[in-house]
């Protein structure tokens, strides 16, 4: 239902340039089914290999399902942008690394202070991991082998590497909501706040901190329908769905043949008429922000109390084409483009 795609790595270091594709790790496809649910990692940035990690080693046995983090690379330099070109179907990530601008952590040193890439100067690359940030224990989200490729750090050069994704989704896309035109499920950070900024100031008056956060989408509900825009038959998703590493499933759902008892049939407890039968299933995410309580203080906020979800009222929908009638089984299976 939904395929992740590296379209390009650009490796630009001095006055050379090297493309590539690299390999998405398992880890990612796991992350983006466990975060239409999961609370701890559908409002994170768990779905962003946005930092490269910079190994200059040789790493064995390099495949799809490896366990790989940040420090089991030498360094890593952090994101310094990220562009995403939205539609209802497709969504086109953009993320650079830049040594000349960005921060480099090294693993070793186990510190970013004073760490520049001219430390590093006559050694040569041989992987690149990208994770989500740079702390150490980061899981490794993508992974590409250039050990087969001359690149060394020289004298007075910077690097800068750009990792091109796309994103896509089978489902019909219906919005809810005018701030939504994509699938904000499937973007790594979510989109612009949708509840207004909140501002609070210390006792003093003169201090305060500004709250403005991203808001981030979740699967909430899951039914049926004869147009992609509207669920006639609804359901809560809460405690009906499982997550096994890259599929989101929900099992035997019944999907309304349309029968009826006959005129000829006397009543009976155990005879019911079935609804009518639907065209599409369809799936309803909601949008929530991280927000202040109405409460709160200057002082709960800088020590991280008091910050709560809350709906932003925002809502869309995603539809599916029914091919069968009676139980059926929801699949969203994230897998590499």
């Amino acid at each position: 239902m939904a395929k992740i795609k590296n379209l390009e790595i650009n490796i630009k270091i001095g006055k050379k340039e090297y493309s590539f594709k690299n390999l998405i790790l398992d880890s990612l496809l796991n992350n983006y089914a466990i975060s239409l649910v999961d609370k701890n990692k559908y409002n994170s940035n768990f779905k962003t290999p946005g930092s490269c990690a910079i190994k200059f080693s040789a790493i064995n046995d390099v495949n799809s399902n490896m366990k790989l983090k940040n420090n089991n690379f030498d360094i890593c330099i952090s994101n310094t942008s990220r562009i995403s070109d939205t539609s209802k179907n497709n969504i086109i990530n953009k993320y650079i690394c830049d040594s000349e601008i960005a921060y480099i952590w090294d693993y070793s040193k186990q510190t970013a202070q004073n760490i520049k890439l001219k430390d590093y100067e006559g050694y040569k690359i041989y992987f690149l991991g990208f994770s989500y940030g740079w702390a150490p224990d980061n899981d490794t989200l993508a992974v590409l082998d250039v050990s087969n490729y001359d690149i060394y750090i020289q004298k007075g050069e910077e690097i800068q590497i750009t990792r091109i994704d796309e994103i896509s989704s089978d489902a019909i896309f219906t919005s809810l909501h005018e701030k939504i035109n994509c699938p904000v499920h499937l973007l790594p950070l979510g989109i612009d706040g949708i509840i207004p900024e909140q501002k609070l100031f210390a006792q003093d008056g003169l201090n305060y901190i500004t709250i403005y956060n991203n808001a981030y989408a979740r699967l909430t509900n899951f039914g049926f329908g004869n147009t992609p825009g509207n669920i006639d038959l609804e359901y809560d998703i809460e405690g009906n769905y499982e997550v096994n590493e890259n599929v989101f499933s929900i099992k035997n759902i019944w999907s309304p043949k349309g029968l009826y008892p006959s005129d000829d049939l006397y009543p009976s407890d155990d005879l019911y008429p079935d609804d009518i039968p639907y065209e599409y299933l369809i799936l309803k995410f909601k949008l929530f922000q991280k927000v202040a309580e109405d409460d709160a203080t200057y002082e709960d906020v800088i020590n991280d109390r008091k910050i709560v979800e809350k709906f932003t009222g925002a809502e869309y929908l995603q539809a599916i084409p029914l091919d069968k009638r009676g139980y059926v089984d929801l699949n969203i299976k994230y897998e590499r483009g």
